[in-house]
């Protein structure tokens, strides 16, 4: 097997992560400038909607948090990327949103936490094989 500098898989993955973090920004400035006119529309979205986007403007700070902190994994796992070595706080970072996105699949099932632990996986999988490809072994997985 040749020699390859970084990870395309890693790359791809992070800047998937980042666009989707954006979008979701976006979407929570959107839904946050609803701010009371939402409750008009609970005959035509419905009850579970509404009490939805009240959640999600309740807790816009938190949200909002955690969404740059997902950009910033996501820029730390495409500079990894684009090299190999041991890339420990892209892997430990990794780690730990896959453990996150697992126990998120526990609590709610749906096609977008399991396309979020996928994704997950597919970074961690990117980050071991930056590792692999420099012929770091200490700690395995």
């Amino acid at each position: 097997m040749g020699y390859r500098e970084g990870s395309s898989l890693l790359r791809i993955v992070s800047v998937i992560w980042m666009v989707i973090c954006v979008l979701c920004i976006i979407m929570l400035m959107w839904l946050s400038s609803l701010g009371q006119s939402v409750e008009q529309y609970r005959a035509d979205f419905g009850s579970d909607t509404v009490d939805y986007v009240r959640f999600m403007q309740k807790n816009a700070g938190i949200l909002y948090l955690d969404y740059l902190f997902q950009i910033f994994v996501g820029v730390v796992g495409y500079r990894a990327g684009q090299r190999n070595g041991e890339n420990t706080l892209a892997f430990v970072l990794g780690r730990i949103f896959l453990v996150i996105r697992l126990l998120s699949l526990l609590s709610d099932f749906t096609i977008l936490t399991f396309f979020f632990a996928f994704l997950a996986a597919l970074y961690v999988y990117g980050v071991y094989e930056t590792r692999q490809n420099n012929g770091y072994r200490a700690g395995g997985w």
